[in-house]
């Protein structure tokens, strides 16, 4: 019902192939106080489906090779009309199409592109990532926001003069801008939640992997020492077809101090013991890591096939190679996406960010400010575990977050229970710094959540593949239950007798082919069905109006 009130507000009113990069060597190096880094420091984007209607995609996805995590994802499905079926209800303004823009600064002033979608105005006009825009029509742009500023006075459909720079030459074009398409991925929506507040804060990135165990090592809350972090590393980008991209990062021991290692294993009364295990043989309280030899680790995620009648998700396959000569134990975390749509400011108030699974069949949600608070709380520990172990392990059906009209997160396929993984935890999390949460964002916080995996072992010079499939879409009825989620939209009370009318509605719609009157046929037909009880009991009331007077005659 909510989505059809949308629509209803909506009626009355092959991104250029990536170049398969050779077996670069990444370096990894040690930086106190911080997690070991691997691969080059400069993160760059890509961009997977197509703003262009003639391809029939569901999807204009960024990823980000800084922890090869997805950056946003926007819905670009059209309708009959060749309209964009979930568009933007507030803040319409000329769409450009999303570039990763950085300031250059001021030595050389401008806004730097760093991806540019398939099909969209600035794609068709010729721009590519790497250039530097310079102006918008007679506005210089000297940071990101001076971008942002321009496009936002604008409206589909006007043009726009945009100079450029390439190579050191000075290039202008003039763009058509398009309908903004709705970004039900988007860590940087507009306004923020919270305008006043001076620094708007940043939500962690989605679909991070980290390792939870290396053979003898636990890591617990935090990644393995020694080793690069899989999180906060830079991944290459070692293939991409348009439709699918990998991203690869290859794990080898990083020798590290040992220094509150050693102090804390003097504490505990076994100096000696850990001193002499620790302590390398050049005596400068270095350790070796975790890992026997290298493990390339790889991460595709690809988009769904459209022919098929499950298509709004991306598919996620994860891959541990083992480089070194000994067989080796590992677990993985995975968490799941964040920063789902909160459009418009009567739907950011109604409804926050919960977390919705289903176990074994038995559904169940946590709410977004219940989430807070836990993290509140438990500052040093502040994700919730949500796994519920009886007398067998339970099979995690689904694991989404959701928001008024979309959700996103973990689903299963038909044809195998679960969503792939051998689960050992589920969590929930607060997927923004606590710390910069005000009194007034934290009526909406940014949830998430994220899946620890069984152990598993890597035989010496073979692979193990873990698949995942990502839901993000909105949340139809229909749609939902063909990916296993009955109860993920909230009916209240009279979830049948919702469920029905919304079922007839949508039939009167299939009709008329007209949201907006296919309510009103619904209505007609309520009002129709309930006249019986209606007459009646203006019959009664008429006839109390009659009584009135005898009874006070008596």
């Amino acid at each position: 019902m909510l989505i059809v009130t949308q629509l209803a507000m909506r009626w009355l009113g092959f991104v250029p192939e990536v170049p398969v990069e050779e077996n670069v060597e990444q370096t990894a190096e040690p930086v106190s106080g911080a997690p070991i880094l691997a691969g080059d420091g400069q993160e760059s984007f890509i961009a997977l489906g197509s703003y262009d209607p003639q391809k029939n995609e569901k999807y204009l996805a960024y990823f980000n090779t800084r922890g090869a995590s997805l950056d946003r994802i926007e819905l670009v499905e059209r309708d009959d009309d060749n309209k964009l079926k979930y568009g933007v209800i507030e803040f319409k303004y000329g769409y450009l199409g999303y570039l990763a823009p950085v300031t250059t600064g001021e030595d050389d002033p401008g806004v730097r592109v760093r991806v540019v979608g398939d099909g969209t105005p600035a794609h068709k006009a010729g721009i590519e990532a790497g250039d530097i825009l310079t102006s918008v029509d007679t506005t210089a742009l000297t940071s990101v926001e001076d971008l942002d500023n321009v496009l936002r006075q604008t409206q589909a459909g006007d043009k726009v003069e945009v100079q450029f720079k390439r190579d050191g030459q000075l290039n202008t074009v003039e763009i058509e801008l398009a309908e903004k398409p709705l970004q039900v991925i988007d860590p940087q929506p507009f306004p923020p939640v919270d305008p006043a507040q001076e620094k708007v804060n940043t939500p962690f990135p989605s679909m991070l992997t980290t390792l939870t165990r290396v053979n003898n090592q636990i890591s617990g809350e935090d990644e393995p020492d020694s080793i690069p972090s899989m999180a906060q590393s830079n991944w290459s980008i070692a293939a991409s077809d348009g439709r699918s991209v990998t991203f690869k990062l290859v794990l080898a021991n990083v020798a590290s101090e040992v220094k509150e290692a050693v102090e804390t294993a003097e504490n505990s009364g076994a100096a000696e013991t850990a001193g002499a295990g620790e302590r390398g043989s050049d005596g400068q309280g270095k350790i070796p890591g975790p890992l026997e030899g290298q493990i390339e680790v790889s991460k595709t995620y690809s988009l769904a096939d459209l022919n098929d009648e499950h298509s709004y998700h991306l598919g996620l396959n994860l891959e541990f190679a083992n480089k070194g000569e000994a067989s080796q134990r590992l677990a993985f975390r995975q968490h799941g996406p964040n920063s789902i749509v909160n459009e418009s400011w009567w739907t950011s108030v109604g409804k926050t960010r919960d977390v919705k699974w289903s176990l074994d069949g038995e559904e169940d949600d946590v709410r977004a400010a219940t989430i807070l608070e836990y993290a509140r709380e438990n500052q040093d520990f502040p994700s919730a575990s949500i796994w519920e172990v009886g007398e067998t392990v339970p099979t995690l059906d689904y694991l989404v977050t959701d928001s008024q009209f979309f959700a996103a997160g973990f689903v299963g396929k038909k044809e195998v229970p679960g969503i792939g993984l051998s689960v050992t935890d589920v969590r929930t999390v607060l997927a923004e710094p606590l710390e910069g949460i005000s009194d007034k964002s934290a009526r909406v916080p940014n949830t998430s959540f994220f899946v620890d995996t069984n152990e598993f072992e890597v035989p010496s010079g073979e692979t193990v593949s873990q698949e995942l499939r990502l839901f993000v879409g909105p949340k139809l009825d229909k749609l939902l239950q063909s990916y296993g989620m009955k109860n993920v939209i909230e009916y209240g009370w009279f979830r049948t007798i919702a469920r029905t009318l919304g079922g007839v509605m949508h039939f009167f719609q299939g009709i008329v082919g007209n949201f907006g009157v296919a309510i009103i046929m619904l209505t007609i037909l309520v009002r129709g069905c309930m006249h019986p009880l209606s007459r009646k009991q203006v019959r009664s009331t008429q006839m109390m109006g009659f009584l009135k007077p005898q009874m006070e005659k008596i």
